[in-house]
């Protein structure tokens, strides 16, 4: 909100306001000094004000100042006009980064470089929504280490991540405002959803047992629980409760930093059972040889198996699409595979249509069938 005070000073030297209804057709007599008060205001930050001996000036002032506001620059603070962006990527590097996961720092040190790189030299109070966006935009056009174009999804990591360094800078008093918050992510595709039926299943077990010993256990731990591979790799034998019918996975550093617990049943519980009698004594791992060696052991199982367009995440798939096609509720698919929004979930909605249907055809017949049309 915008107000514009005029101040008249008469011949004898004393001031006056002009009253609000008479400003609209003020004029300046002769011998009068005028001095025109411009006011910006916006809703939980300060006033901004400035004065003008020229009614010209106080206007285009106060259009700039609120074009200003809606770009996210002004109502800066003293630390937005002295820091730069890249003081900002040398803070959050060492105070927030350093704390994430190494799988994390692997992924966002480099985005956090070509942030700095990008935009850098920049002060904070120019740091703006339009800077923002017309850096992401780049990015999308940019090809990735691949030599494709960056997709929608892989930009809005890099979206992500500038605004929370952005929220960073709000809560050490850096800025007063976030300028991301105002840019809508890129729309991303929906995300595929393979998955293996019972034929395909075999194939690619009985190919994995053909490899290293640690294969087929892991591959059916991966399939049974849909753990991510991540979470295979760190997990610790300690973590897993074999005894029981029903035994169970304890998932501590997760993607989304939340702890859950698995159910473990057969077949994946009886292979983790024998698995665990010649498990290593000098590594709390429960496939330590996974680490560095997955991948090239997994091509080569896949390869095998004449199995096409299937990628080791396709394993989650797996367990979800069974989950749903056996009956489970999305919200227990989520809370099984760790989800944390339920959209995400919802991409084996579509499974579940024709269970749904055979249940409500069989609630009609059992239920309603007495009941006359």
């Amino acid at each position: 909100m915008a107000t514009l005070d005029i101040r008249v000073k008469d011949a004898a030297g004393a001031w006056r306001w002009v009253p609000k209804e008479d400003r609209k057709d003020f004029r300046r007599s002769p011998g009068e000094e005028v001095v025109y008060r411009a006011r910006v205001r916006r809703r939980g930050q300060p006033a901004q004000v400035a004065t003008f001996e020229s009614l010209t000036l106080a206007k285009k002032w106060i259009a700039k100042t609120e074009g200003a506001i809606v770009e996210g620059r002004h109502f800066d603070t003293a630390e937005a006009k002295r820091r730069t962006f890249a003081d900002l990527c040398e803070r959050y590097a060492e105070d927030v980064l350093s704390e994430k996961r190494p799988s994390t720092q692997a992924t966002q040190i480099p985005q956090l470089a070509w942030w700095k790189r990008e935009i850098g030299h920049l002060t904070l109070r120019n740091v703006t929504a339009t800077v923002i966006d017309d850096a992401l935009r780049k990015l999308g056009r940019e090809p990735s280490n691949r030599g494709k174009p960056r997709a929608p999804a892989t930009v809005n990591r890099w979206h992500a991540l500038v605004a929370h360094v952005l929220a960073s800078a709000v809560r050490w008093s850096w800025v007063d405002d976030n300028p991301v918050r105002r840019l809508q992510k890129r729309r991303e595709p929906r995300g595929r959803v393979r998955w293996l039926d019972a034929r395909e299943r075999k194939q690619l077990l009985d190919a994995c047992a053909d490899g290293p010993d640690w294969l087929q256990p892991a591959v059916l731990v991966l399939m049974s629980t849909g753990l991510r591979l991540g979470e295979l790799k760190r997990l610790r034998w300690r973590d897993v409760e074999l005894t029981g019918k029903v035994g169970s996975i304890t998932v501590h550093e997760s993607k989304n930093d939340e702890r859950r617990r698995v159910p473990l049943v057969d077949p994946a519980l009886e292979t983790l059972r024998a698995w665990s009698k010649v498990r290593r004594l000098d590594d709390d791992r429960v496939f330590p040889s996974a680490g560095h060696n997955f991948h090239r052991a997994w091509y080569a199982a896949v390869t095998r198996s004449g199995i096409e367009n299937f990628r080791v995440h396709d394993l989650r798939h797996t367990c979800a699409s069974l989950m749903v096609m056996s009956g489970a509720s999305l919200a227990t698919v989520a809370a099984m595979l760790g989800h944390k929004q339920i959209e995400v979930t919802l991409r084996y909605a579509h499974l579940s249509d024709q269970h749904t249907r055979d249940a409500v055809a069989t609630m009609a017949a059992r239920f309603l069938g007495g009941v006359d049309g």
